[in-house]
């Protein structure tokens, strides 16, 4: 698998095996409403450009959460539906247009895709041959959520021997380093996106809070994107005093919030920032973030049942214990640390 990064408007698109897929809706997430995503011209013309200078077995387009495509298709350059294109995740708004449009002969409609002749069927024996998910929606999702995973599993820093985490006075024999995703545009949006995701599926109205530098940004990002206000609760940790009262004060009363971070561990940050809240009879409805190291054996093992240790659900992206990361805390006494 490859990505590439290119054009003004195309800035990211995936090359898996000799598939290429472009999923619109990571181009223009940041520039567009979650929901109700508007793509223009210039876009849809860049695309055309890449699939003309380039000669990959199939090109799947994702149009997933465009909810208006008006005159992407007009005067567009047609030699490009002679090779095998799947238009995938289409509304039937969209689908309308296209009755409408000089395009229609050369593609044919099949639920939510609109393919080029013979496209549909060998993306599908293409997809059957290596893997187990049928659903192209799902099977996309899948894999660009193995990209994130591989780049940040890529990215951890192991230690000659296990050093101290301040956050929680524990022992870790890595560094799970989240924040090199800022290095990584085309996979820092797949990590965006999928947390605006989880989020879209809350319906109470809430404002995003975070404690780490690192979450911060994350809660900044997914605020444009999901138009939802964000605090951020400066310095809360076991070894480190709320420095400015002002962070007790910009808690509003009454409202609910929802915790955003990079990596969750122990969740000292976020036991601090629950109590903070509560103190304010306000509430922390959910906590959403993108990697988690979790296990009922981890609550037992450092004396804390499952019960009392969270209160709040965790959405993770995913669980570094599911996903073969060689992470492993300690407390100091199994160290022989005073």
């Amino acid at each position: 698998m490859k990505w590439r990064s290119l054009g003004m408007k195309l800035k990211h698109y995936y090359i898996f095996d000799d598939i290429a897929y472009i999923p619109i809706h990571l181009n223009i997430i940041t520039e567009n409403k979650f929901n109700s995503i508007l793509i223009e011209k210039s876009l849809f013309d860049e695309i055309s450009e890449f699939i003309t200078s380039s000669s990959h077995a199939i090109y799947v387009i994702d149009m997933k959460k465009i909810k208006a495509a008006a005159r992407i298709f007009e005067n567009c350059d047609t030699s490009i539906f002679k090779k095998q294109i799947c238009f995938i995740n289409v509304e039937d708004s969209i689908k309308h247009k296209l009755s409408e449009n000089e395009i229609k002969s050369f593609v044919n409609e099949c639920k939510q895709s609109i393919c080029t002749h013979n496209a549909l069927n060998n993306l599908t024996t293409f997809i059957k041959s290596e893997s187990k998910e049928h659903d192209l929606n799902m099977y996309f999702e899948k894999k660009l959520k193995t990209l994130l995973i591989t780049y940040i599993r890529d990215q951890v820093k192991y230690f000659e021997s296990p050093k101290l985490l301040h956050s929680s006075s524990l022992y870790a024999n890595a560094y799970i380093n989240i924040k090199d995703l800022f290095y990584s545009p085309s996979n820092l949006i797949i990590a965006i996106y999928m947390l605006c995701e989880k989020l879209s599926k809350i319906p109470d109205d809430y404002i995003l809070i975070s404690a780490s530098n690192t979450g911060g940004v994350l809660a900044n990002l997914i605020s444009l994107i999901m138009e939802k206000d964000v605090l951020f609760l400066r310095n809360i940790g076991p070894k480190l005093r709320i420095q400015d009262k002002k962070l007790f004060d910009d808690i509003i009363p009454d409202k609910k919030y929802i915790y955003i971070y990079d990596f969750l561990c122990m969740g000292t940050e976020l036991r601090i920032a629950e109590m903070l809240i509560k103190l304010k009879q306000s509430s922390l409805i959910k906590c959403v973030g993108i990697a988690e190291y979790r296990s009922y054996k981890s609550f037992i093992k450092h004396n804390q049942s499952a019960d009392h240790a969270y209160t709040t659900e965790w959405d993770s992206i995913f669980n570094i214990i599911d996903e073969s990361f060689n992470y492993q805390i300690f407390p100091s006494i199994e160290l022989g640390v005073s």
